[in-house]
């Protein structure tokens, strides 16, 4: 069963029971669950589910067009924009479709034209068929800057997936992705995006597991030399390192969005692990990539230390011949003066 976002997901439930053209826009920051929402929502209806990636308008045109060959199951790549809404409309007249483009404010930063050629095809094409349109965006300013906001049938703007309320239904497991169970000494966090959880250096005695929410783990965090090291989201495990071996932690975690964390102290880990022995093979995997991490650290470093040997060697070779020319220079000077030249 889905929970947390019941409103927002009957008001688009009522609305596709028309069976006619609609045009939703889902808006709200990072992390605040707009593409779990839509995939809850897809899950029993036909439909090309899209999300844009930070690269150029042509890559995302080209996954864009696999989504659509995938469905009706006709290979095509589309060379623009437009060609590929209008085939889409085409395809529609007659039975429902959603068609969801998720995170399109990323797919239109890489594209100028892009808010233009949508709106156009909306207008011309897509209101004439059957097509559950729906849009998402983190910017709040984007739809009225370049959408067809004439258009559409309404505006969902989801805040914090964190309320009160949500966050009891985490911990009573009542959430579709349930907290691991709890015993003893570990506790639910509630974390606001952009804190730091676990500093790099520091000794913290406590792993975590991340319930709801996404963070960034940081090497060398607020200095010149900053490592993003990867993200980590539901499910995962952090500072494990840390509270095993009782030295400082080798990173820095900081809350991305807004997160329920379960934190588990020493005394507490051997329940923690008893009562969710699948978290076993996750914090194995984290230990072996930090490993995998710490070998090619070493590895780089010996190739540093080889090629400044080597850089030292080729210094000497070079000096060395430096001082052979200046003997000969001085050899030669003695023989010219001997012999009078």
């Amino acid at each position: 069963m889905f929970v947390g976002r019941e409103k927002e997901l009957a008001q688009l439930e009522e609305a596709y029971s028309s069976e006619k053209f609609k045009f939703f826009a889902v808006v709200g920051k990072e992390g605040t669950g707009k593409t779990k929402l839509l995939e809850e929502f897809c899950h029993d209806k036909p439909s090309i589910f899209f999300t844009a990636a930070d690269v150029s308008s042509r890559a995302n045109l080209k996954d864009f067009s696999y989504n659509v060959s995938s469905f009706y199951r006709e290979k095509t790549q589309f060379q623009f924009w437009d060609n590929a809404f209008a085939y889409i409309a085409e395809r529609q007249k007659d039975f429902s479709l959603v068609l969801v483009i998720d995170d399109i404010d990323v797919l239109a930063k890489h594209d100028p034209v892009f808010a233009g050629v949508f709106t156009k095809s909306v207008h011309n094409q897509i209101r004439y068929s059957k097509i559950f349109l729906v849009i998402t965006y983190s910017d709040d300013k984007f739809l009225k800057r370049s959408m067809p906001s004439s258009l559409l049938s309404g505006v969902i703007e989801l805040g914090s997936f964190l309320t009160d309320e949500n966050v009891n239904k985490l911990k009573q497991g009542e959430i579709e992705s349930s907290p691991p169970k709890v015993k003893n000494r570990a506790k639910f966090l509630k974390v606001s995006a952009d804190t730091i959880i676990l500093n790099e250096g520091e000794i913290n005695g406590s792993m975590y597991k991340i319930v709801c929410g996404r963070a960034v783990c940081y090497a060398n965090y607020g200095k010149d030399d900053e490592i993003v090291i990867g993200s980590l989201k539901e499910g995962q495990t952090f500072g494990e390192y840390s509270l095993l071996t009782g030295e400082a932690s080798i990173y820095t975690v900081a809350a991305f969005t807004d997160m329920l964390i379960l934190s588990v102290d020493a005394e507490g880990f051997v329940d923690f692990i008893g009562a969710n022995s699948d978290n076993s093979i996750g914090i194995m995997k984290n230990l072996a990539g930090m490993l995998k991490v710490m070998r090619a650290n070493m590895n780089m470093l010996n190739a540093d230390i080889i090629s400044l040997s080597e850089n030292n060697k080729q210094r000497n070779r070079q000096e060395n011949i430096l001082r052979s020319l200046e003997v000969i220079r001085s050899e030669i000077d003695t023989i010219r003066k001997i012999t009078g030249e």
